[in-house]
């Protein structure tokens, strides 16, 4: 897998995912953190204009990704 073309399309889908909830202070920023048997751990880090939204962000940025990391 091209990990730096799955890193731009994870960051844009969440921030077009949070947009719908949030403004974005600081822009989605995907890091690889662990190579595992199943595949590569990653986090989704991003800065939004409110924190009392972030449940409900990341819920729906993870629901958004899914279908694009999982096979």
């Amino acid at each position: 897998a091209d990990l730096d073309s799955m890193a731009e399309q994870v960051a844009s889908i969440a921030r077009t995912t949070a947009l719908e909830y949030v403004g974005i202070v600081e822009e989605p920023n995907v890091i690889f953190t662990e190579v595992t048997a199943e595949g590569i751990v990653g986090k989704v880090l991003l800065e939004i204009d409110d924190a009392a939204q972030a449940t409900p962000v990341s819920d729906a940025i993870t629901r958004a990704i899914a279908p694009l990391v999982r096979e």
